[in-house]
């Protein structure tokens, strides 16, 4: 099974996304691509994590709300 890819726009360009698991993506915003992971966090609140550096980032959360216009992934069963 191949992974699903997709576009979002990221300041006015075509960014590719490739869904590698059923939360984890990598985006291709420059020649190294932006690894996510859509989780809840301790208080219950929805993050996008850099799986780079664990945190979620500016960029990762503004990546991540792009992949959720795009697909609606906010919705789903998200656990730790």
């Amino acid at each position: 099974m191949s992974n699903q890819q997709f576009k979002v726009l990221y300041n006015g360009q075509e960014v590719a996304v490739t869904c590698v698991g059923d939360r984890s993506y990598y985006v291709q915003i420059s020649y190294k691509p932006l690894k996510l992971e859509h989780k809840l966090n301790e208080n219950g609140e929805h993050e996008w994590v850099d799986l780079d550096s664990n945190v979620e980032t500016n960029l990762s959360k503004h990546i991540g709300s792009l992949i959720h216009e795009q697909r609606g992934v906010e919705n789903d069963n998200v656990h730790h």
